[in-house]
């Protein structure tokens, strides 16, 4: 269970330093870059003795440039949604994405089984976060665009299910998650690093500011962090695979949630409140049966 908090607690830092941004006027692009950097130097000071040797053996060695790809992409693919489309729609398809995860691993593994208690508190979950995560907005699907939260709804499930599968079945030792988390971060800072050249040269819409530096310094331990304490939690076994991204996910929505009522002091529509006591009716279905 103290993994698991740790967990939440770090994923919800992640949208707790996104927030803090825009106030010091940080280049949102550049600092995920240094982000990806900060996480992939911090992840190998913390390497076994053995450190990257004998890489090309690991059963998971494939799933980590797919990974670090799709960390990259489906960020810019998130700013994409939220320009052509509004927070909400990005919002409710990245964080909806947990059903894939949830259901592939329902069916992949005879031992979790499948029950209709589970179902159902998964679809609570998906509801839960589609009613907390309604803003005061207008939301409109440009047609043109539609594409986008489709790309990042498949996306994020992916992320969460390489993740899941990953750790769940390709591991062998706990000390491969040490090499496995900046393997990923290492892909998505070059694919990254790639794409920051171009805008400083070709499209020149970004400028080098060191505060972007420091920002994704903190974001980039807070991100290794999350990474780090979701595969520690897993393999504690506190919840079986299908139903652990659901949970972990829904407690980050309801811990940012919180976070930003008496942090950012953000209304709260009933709609959201009413969410909320969905999603914690949703927890309770899901982890009091298992």
């Amino acid at each position: 269970m103290f993994y698991f908090l740790l967990s939440i607690s770090a994923s919800t830092a992640i949208f707790l330093v996104f927030k803090l941004f825009p106030r010091f006027g940080l280049q949102t692009y550049q600092a995920i870059v240094f982000n990806y950097w900060t996480a992939f130097l911090f992840g190998t000071t913390l390497l076994p003795r053995s450190g990257f040797s004998g890489w090309q053996d690991y059963e998971w060695i494939w799933l980590a440039p797919i990974e670090g790809l799709l960390f990259i992409s489906i960020f810019t693919v998130m700013a994409l949604t939220v320009q052509k489309h509004s927070v909400t729609v990005g919002s409710v398809a990245s964080r909806t994405a947990m059903i894939i995860p949830a259901a592939v691993f329902m069916f992949m593994d005879p031992q979790e089984g499948f029950s209709v208690l589970k179902v159902i508190g998964i679809l609570l979950a998906l509801g839960a976060v589609v009613l907390s995560s309604k803003r005061n907005e207008k939301v409109t699907l440009d047609q043109r665009y539609v594409y986008l939260p489709i790309i990042l709804f498949v996306g994020s499930g992916l992320v969460d299910l390489i993740i899941g599968y990953a750790q769940g079945y390709l591991m062998q030792t706990p000390e491969e998650a040490m090499v496995f988390i900046p393997s990923i971060f290492l892909v998505a800072a070059v694919i990254g690093t790639s794409f920051l050249i171009y805008r400083y040269r070709v499209k020149k819409d970004i400028q080098w500011q060191w505060k972007d530096v420091i920002g994704g310094l903190v974001l980039g331990l807070v991100n290794y962090a999350s990474i780090f304490f979701i595969i520690k939690a897993m393999d504690t076994g506190l919840l079986h695979t299908s139903l652990f991204f659901p949970v972990h996910n829904m407690g980050v929505i309801l811990a940012g949630t919180m976070m930003g009522l008496f942090a950012f002091r953000e209304r709260l529509s009933v709609v959201n409140w009413v969410g909320i006591i969905i999603g914690l009716l949703a927890i309770g279905m899901i982890i009091f049966p298992n």
